[in-house]
């Protein structure tokens, strides 16, 4: 897995550089996603102290970023959009315990993130838009009382957009494959844990 996150990560280098030199600047502005999605994890009780566990809950999630779309000129149906986002990710975590009445418990937390994606678009007709490619994601100080982390994921995205001329409708799914999530197992023994996302995504561009 180490592999392949690291062959995205070269591959999203290029493919940026290669935007840089060979297209010229199409659009820019702002951009605002928003939505939920799940948390995928693995479960081991029995190595929970005192058999206690927990499951994570994705409940909502939001970002805003500046697209820079370019565009190859011998190419008019494919586009390169760049997006730098900073947002928000927010959990619930159902504690169940052993020793507790009604069985469970409740926590909360935010997910704090700085990404950069990069996709590949094609115009399918006249305005509808379809898209593919990667989202670099750095996360930071992520519930830090409650379970360790890696900080790092590449989310691979795809997407689909309309674009209305004053603003541009998306839905944007981003598929996690790094263990973001990885929990301390004497509190509740999720030994893994991945982030996806389904977002809405609103672009207002500046035309150039």
């Amino acid at each position: 897995m180490k592999r392949v996150i690291k062959k995205l990560l070269f591959n999203s280098v290029l493919l940026i550089s290669v935007m840089s030199v060979n297209a010229q600047l199409l659009q820019h502005g702002l951009v605002i996603n928003g939505g939920t999605g799940v948390v995928t994890s693995n479960i081991d009780r029995s190595k929970a102290k005192n058999q206690d566990w927990g499951v994570f809950e994705y409940r909502f999630g939001f970002s805003v970023g500046y697209r820079l779309r370019y565009q190859i000129t011998s190419l008019k149906s494919l586009h390169f959009d760049l997006d730098p986002h900073i947002g928000q990710k927010f959990l619930k975590v159902k504690y169940y315990k052993q020793n507790k009445p009604n069985n469970y418990d409740y926590g909360y937390g935010n997910h704090n993130f700085a990404s950069i994606g990069g996709t590949a678009n094609y115009f399918l007709i006249k305005n509808l838009i379809v898209g593919f490619g990667v989202e670099p994601t750095y996360y930071f100080d992520f519930m830090r009382r409650y379970e360790s982390y890696n900080k790092f994921d590449i989310p691979v995205v795809a997407k689909i957009a309309y674009n209305l001329r004053f603003v541009e409708i998306g839905i944007a799914g981003k598929y996690g494959l790094t263990n973001v999530l990885k929990s301390d197992t004497e509190l509740y023994s999720m030994t893994s844990g991945k982030i996806h996302d389904i977002h809405l995504s609103l672009f207002f561009p500046f035309r150039r």
